[in-house]
């Protein structure tokens, strides 16, 4: 039997957007990148969670057809991918993860920097 698959979605990193994949979206003729809600180019507004994203992300996947995909996370984007494939067992065929660890902690001043909304935080 022969199993399809659907593209390799790239996940970025917080702070980050989907232009950090641009070297890998050219060379994966099948592949995509996106920007998570409060990054980039997305007009949605950030969630609070890794658990939020990973359902904004789960639905999206949904969009490109009935095919697995394969997520690639780096940093946080690697924790949306594992949330993901958690949430979405049928639709991820795999996962590669960059730069992640069980405990990702965030320096608090960033934290404070972020919710005042300080261009500096990016």
């Amino acid at each position: 039997m022969i199993h399809r698959m659907g593209p390799i979605i790239f996940v970025h990193g917080a702070g980050l957007s989907s232009s950090s994949w641009e070297r890998q979206t050219d060379f994966f003729s099948d592949s995509i990148a996106v920007d998570l809600p409060g990054h980039g180019m997305s007009s949605q507004p950030s969630m609070d969670s890794i658990s939020g994203y990973a359902s904004w992300l789960g639905r999206d996947i949904r969009r490109h057809g009935p095919d697995p995909v394969v997520l690639v996370g780096h940093s946080m984007g690697a924790l949306v991918a594992l949330e993901t494939a958690a949430q979405n067992q049928d639709m991820v065929a795999g996962l590669i993860l960059i730069g992640v660890t069980a405990d990702m902690s965030v320096h608090p001043g960033l934290l404070t920097s972020a919710k005042e909304k300080d261009p500096a935080a990016a």
